[in-house]
């Protein structure tokens, strides 16, 4: 059928080595980072999406003031959504990809022992410098300033590692 041909066909680009494999990753990555954001931003802090007339957006709203309970008026953040995308394939899937191939040839193996070494090298040294660096890039594509970056580091870094 179509769909699993489609289906084995990214399968085989996930798997290839080079820049299809590369590619693939950052286009999954990107969709991926885009739909979290999408589902965060509609169903969890309440922004609607504009499409066509100011009438339609108040029958959206509407719709989902009655199915939340929570009121909004808040629009949908398109920056937002574009900064996270952007994130997600450039920066996540590409590092993603290099460190994650490197740790499997650093300490090869399917044992509990290996799995193990792995995931503590993940969290304990790879993870914190990762998601300083993921903060960075995000700062810097929202134009903050290096202050707002340290105090990010200094307030919110901690959380996020733990």
């Amino acid at each position: 059928s179509f769909p699993k041909r489609m289906w084995m066909s990214y399968q085989d680009k996930l798997q290839a080595g080079g820049v299809v494999g590369v590619a693939a990753k950052c286009v999954t990555s990107a969709l991926i980072a885009a739909a979290g954001d999408l589902g965060c931003q509609v169903w969890i802090e309440g922004r609607r999406i504009q499409f066509g007339s100011a009438e339609d957006a108040s029958l959206g709203e509407l719709t989902h003031s009655q199915a939340t309970g929570i009121e909004t008026t808040k629009q949908f953040d398109s920056s937002r959504f574009a900064k996270f995308t952007i994130l997600g394939g450039v920066l996540v899937a590409p590092t993603l990809h290099v460190w994650y191939g490197y740790l499997g040839r650093l300490i090869p193996g399917q044992t509990i022992p290996a799995t193990i070494k792995r995931v503590t090298l993940d969290q304990f040294i790879f993870a914190p410098a990762f998601i300083a660096t993921f903060f960075a890039a995000l700062a810097q594509l929202e134009g903050k300033s290096r202050e707002h970056f340290q105090t990010q580091m200094q307030e919110e870094w901690p959380g996020a590692v733990a």
